[in-house]
């Protein structure tokens, strides 16, 4: 995240927060949150978070974007830690691929990027209701 575009212009104005972190919780309660990380060195992510033979890319949002889906579940653990891979673990989407037996993949990780060698991009985690509240009690209090 130290990276990113973002952090670099917080970091040259001094400014104390972030906005490189964001969750989006829902008005409804027990559904997944949405947690947007902007990262730098987006291509080390890539390789290390989607293993080549599983990596799914699909259009985003804006038409010159597009989004990789398809991370491994033992790299979340390693690269996020025990907090986020239970969060994200206990999201209603990783409920269904277990339910679907999916183990090994998920979507609840995805990166969107410009294009396919960008540098910068907005990895996006989906993440269960309760414990997202806590991450949000962290951050933003």
């Amino acid at each position: 995240m130290e990276e990113s575009c973002l952090r670099a212009w917080e970091m040259r104005r001094s400014i104390t927060g972030t906005e490189v972190v964001r969750i989006d919780v829902p008005k409804v309660v027990f559904e997944d949150c949405l947690m947007f990380l902007e990262v730098g060195l987006a291509q080390d992510l890539i390789s290390e978070l989607f293993p080549a033979d599983k990596r799914m890319i699909t259009p985003s949002c804006c038409p010159d974007h597009f989004s990789l889906t398809g991370a491994s579940v033992e790299t979340i653990f390693a690269f996020f830690g025990p907090y986020l891979f239970q969060a994200i673990d206990q999201s209603k989407l990783r409920e269904w691929e277990k339910e679907e037996q999916r183990p090994e993949i998920t979507e609840c990780v995805e990166v969107q990027l410009r294009d396919p060698t960008s540098r910068h991009g907005i990895l996006k985690l989906r993440i269960g209701w309760s414990l997202a509240h806590g991450l949000v009690n962290s951050l933003y209090t």
